[in-house]
């Protein structure tokens, strides 16, 4: 996902929040700014979750960046102490502070390019890590930039790119990956993939599909094999994927589509994941197998909508509509 170019013009200004920064920093106090129990010191709106402390996103858009680019004063020098000091210092309330204001901020670099300035990076995620150990908080405890930094901050992200892939295990990892093994023991891998009968899918309990989730099935299955030492999964995976294109099956079609989109965000937001299956030319012949099926898609109902209006807004996607730009962006490197 090509990210943004950050203008602060972009956004209204509040000069009451900057002042605020402002007359924090005069008198050495930035972090009351950043925590906001004090009234005259708290920067947030109306709709803010808690109205007793700092929103962190309007003190970063509002306050600090500001600041920082018409004024300078070593605002990232001082949020990035005033950081430390409450998360190795401060009350469970300012830890929970703490992590708000790293979340927003790498909230924030996901989506821009070119911020005015940053002060995250492994070092802060292991003190933060560190603290929450101590005080046995499960307070981020599956988020990917906590469970591994040094795979989260890739070269590539510290370059303002993707961040690195990192592997969460979830609960129901194990029961997927023996599912596929199962399935690929008995010649049935295909009809997992597909999930048209219920003893050959993959789905968890809030998935919105009735038949194999594909999120389920790469996250906790194809990617947890490979990174296990079965890099056979990624041939597998492939073979399966071009026997559904050619079998002339409608829903096995729609599948194919969930698949590669699945596949697509991973990419697009993460460097160094654990395989592709996709080059140009099964991009053109899935495309083209739409095409071909056209009448019986037209005809073929999941969930409200026929399977070629699912597949013409899965074609919405760089991948298929600009498949050259999208494998030079992202592929080609």
């Amino acid at each position: 996902m090509k990210k943004k170019t950050y203008d602060i013009n972009n956004f209204e200004s509040q000069e009451w929040a900057e002042q605020r920064v402002l007359n924090a920093v005069k008198c050495g106090c930035l972090k009351l700014v950043i925590y906001g129990a004090v009234p005259d010191y708290r920067i947030n709106n109306r709709y803010s979750y808690y109205q007793d402390l700092t929103d962190t996103e309007d003190l970063i858009r509002y306050g600090l960046y500001p600041v920082y680019l018409k004024y300078g004063l070593n605002i990232d020098e001082l949020t990035r102490k005033a950081i430390e000091e409450m998360i190795e210092n401060g009350s469970e309330r300012e830890v929970s502070q703490a992590f708000d204001y790293i979340m927003s901020e790498l909230s924030n670099r996901e989506d821009y390019s070119n911020l005015p300035f940053s002060i995250v990076d492994k070092e802060l995620m292991y003190k933060l890590k560190d603290r929450l150990k101590k005080d046995n908080s499960d307070m981020g405890k599956d988020w990917n930039p906590l469970v591994d930094p040094d795979a989260y901050f890739s070269e590539e992200y510290l370059n303002g790119g993707r961040h690195g892939y990192v592997h969460v295990p979830y609960d129901d990892e194990k029961d997927v990956m023996n599912r596929i093994m199962e399935a690929i023991n008995n010649g049935h891998f295909v009809d997992l993939m597909i999930g048209e009968k219920e003893e050959y899918r993959v789905r968890s309990s809030d998935s919105q599909t009735s038949y194999t989730d594909m999120y389920d099935l790469i996250n906790n299955g194809l990617y947890p094999l490979y990174l296990s030492g079965m890099h056979e999964i990624k041939k597998m995976t492939r073979n399966a994927i071009e026997t559904m294109v050619d079998s002339g099956n409608p829903i096995a079609l729609f599948q194919v589509y969930d698949y590669i989109s699945k596949e697509v965000f991973v990419i697009e937001n993460c460097c160094n994941y654990p395989f592709s299956i996709l080059d140009k030319e099964l991009i053109s012949r899935i495309k083209r197998k739409r095409i071909d099926m056209g009448e019986i898609l037209k005809y073929t109902v999941v969930d409200n909508k026929t399977v070629w209006e699912r597949a013409e807004q899965r074609e919405k996607m760089r991948v298929f509509s600009d498949t050259d730009a999208f494998f030079k962006e992202y592929m080609e490197q």
